[in-house]
């Protein structure tokens, strides 16, 4: 229904007053037009690419400028890169071995191979993962991590080095490459470089040659645009675009900063403000000033009263008098008593010195800046301001616990799916090369990997990244104990709380057995019974049994 059929029915005679103030109005609050606060809020009604694809390269550079000039968001990228990655990305392979018609043994044989292979692959001092030869699998994720913080996506292209020992890697690429052909209008198939089919599946990627703000290549011919097919014709990913989407149809990704970017300058300004007024508070302005009226001033000068009825001569004389004080106060004339210096003042003035400012920039406005700035990038604002001097230990808990959370999230958005991209067409490589001499003969020397779901099966993994924060380890570990005893955690999972793989753990526990005189098959802390070792086993359990209950009594004390 249209305004004017709107119209023409509010008024009609079968329509009561009631109903015409409903045709003015609105149901809803948040949609009233008469109210005056909300009559000139009318946001534009668009779609994702409509927000964002306009506005891309403009937030982009607003918030690169931040992390490159304000010292607070540069350290929320780091936050975020510590907290979901931290100093290594762990391969935790899962392989679906019911979905294979595999054995739990041939699981087992299969994972453990894959893992010590993908470590050579990924940390090699060679970078193999790399095109560019220069950083490693935690390099990498890292660099995906911290540009969601600022550009909200992530951009790669897999290539094929023959030559290399392992022959797939991934090449980084800028995501301000990534454009439409000659800088065309988006059309319903082109959406911000990206190519889509009727569905909205990318087909392809327009990736410029170069950066369209980089000089070096000012000289040469006109910008070329590069068409890189999303996958290959046996689905092999070519293309790795990541973005966290907020809306449907989104063709490209946008930082969850952009919310606070103008708090973020704002609060960048109100500091060098505060810094400014601290600085000149270091100064002291002085004004010199008289107690003398310009007739009493004309008398010092030699004057007579004959002359008081013309006030041009006394302004002239006056104007004399202020001009010999100034003179003799820039000659310096001082006394020094005790190392002070002792200024002498002309006849009837004297020296007012004031301080700038009181010094009360700075405190609760910034704070509460801080805190917009922290609810934008969805960490706490303890961790983000790093001053923990206003907050209780309960406080401290939550406020790690809201980041770890925050964390989790960007790293199964982010950085898990980066990492298990690049591993998918790894061991796509590896399988079909027969390198993987544990996989079953069938699978060896045909296409078999890429058959129906196998890869998808094969591929499956969990990645192990930041440990989280701890800040009362003794009664964490303990609660760590009551949950494994209850059959409510593993020790896969509490290891990987901790950054570790459990079977590294359990490995080097045994090499530790052994070498300390164990008999290798299980740690020395868990003995057969009946034992002299079990023994003097137990008598440190009932030590350490003591020890816990000695800190509790001692917490309930306090």
């Amino acid at each position: 229904m249209g305004l004017f059929d709107k119209i023409r029915g509010a008024f009609s005679a079968e329509t009561s007053i009631p109903q015409v103030a409903a045709s003015v109005g609105s149901a809803y609050d948040g949609a009233d037009r008469m109210n005056l606060e909300l009559a000139r809020w009318t946001p534009p009604l668009m779609s994702a690419d409509g927000e964002i694809l306009g506005s891309k390269e403009t937030l982009d550079a607003r918030g690169r400028d931040m992390v490159r000039n304000d010292p607070l968001i540069s350290s929320a990228v780091d936050l975020y890169r510590n907290g979901v990655v931290g100093t290594k990305m762990i391969l935790n392979a899962k392989p679906n071995g019911k979905a294979l018609g595999l054995t739990d043994d041939a699981v087992d044989a299969i994972q453990e191979e894959v893992e010590a292979l993908f470590e050579v692959y990924a940390y090699s001092e060679r970078c193999y993962v790399d095109a560019a030869q220069r950083m490693n699998l935690t390099d990498i994720v890292r660099l995906a991590v911290g540009g969601s913080v600022f550009s909200g996506e992530f951009l790669g292209t897999f290539e094929h080095f023959s030559d290399r020992v392992f022959r797939t890697a991934v090449q980084v690429i800028d995501p301000d490459r990534l454009s439409n052909p000659d800088h065309a209008m988006d059309t319903d198939v082109m959406r911000g470089g990206v190519e889509k089919d009727r569905y909205g599946a990318p087909v392809a990627y327009h990736i410029r040659t170069a950066h369209p703000g980089d000089y070096y290549g000012m000289g040469s011919a006109s910008p070329r645009w590069k068409r890189v097919p999303a996958r290959t014709k046996w689905g092999r990913t070519m293309v790795l675009h990541v973005f966290e989407a907020m809306r449907a149809d989104q063709s490209r990704g946008v930082a969850k900063m952009v919310s606070a970017l103008r708090q973020m300058k704002m609060t960048s300004k109100f500091s060098d403000v505060a810094l400014q007024n601290a600085v000149i508070q270091a100064l002291v302005v002085a004004t010199l000033e008289s107690d003398l009226n310009p007739i009493e001033a004309y008398r010092l000068l030699g004057g007579d009263d004959a002359g008081t009825g013309n006030m041009g001569f006394l302004g002239e004389m006056n104007d004399a008098y202020l001009n010999e004080a100034l003179s003799f106060m820039k000659a310096g004339q001082t006394a020094k008593m005790n190392g002070a210096m002792i200024p002498y003042l002309p006849l009837g003035t004297k020296l007012n010195a004031k301080a700038l400012g009181d010094g009360s920039l700075g405190t609760a406005f910034e704070t509460s800046l801080i805190r917009k700035i922290a609810a934008g990038l969805g960490v706490s604002h303890e961790e983000l301001s790093k001053n923990l001097s206003e907050t209780s230990f309960a406080g401290v808990k939550a406020a790690m616990a809201q980041t770890f959370q925050q964390m989790q999230a960007v790293k199964r958005a982010v950085a898990d799916k980066v990492a298990s991209a690049i591993y998918r067409n790894w061991l796509e490589e590896m399988v079909g090369r027969g390198m993987i001499t544990s996989m079953p003969a069938h699978t060896k020397g045909t296409d078999w990997v890429m058959r129906g779901f196998n890869l998808d099966a094969l591929a499956t993994c969990t990645w192990i990244g930041a440990a989280r924060g701890s800040i009362d380890e003794f009664n964490e570990v303990r609660a760590a104990k009551i949950r494994y005893e209850m059959g409510l955690t593993t020790m896969e999972h509490e290891c990987a709380r901790m950054g570790l793989d459990w079977r590294d753990v359990q490995k080097q526990r045994r090499r530790e057995a052994q070498y300390l005189g164990g008999n290798g098959s299980q740690p020395q802390s868990a003995p057969a019974p009946g034992t002299d070792q079990a023994q003097a086993s137990a008598d440190v359990q009932e030590r350490l049994a003591a020890v816990e209950q000695f800190v509790e009594d001692a917490q309930n004390d306090q």
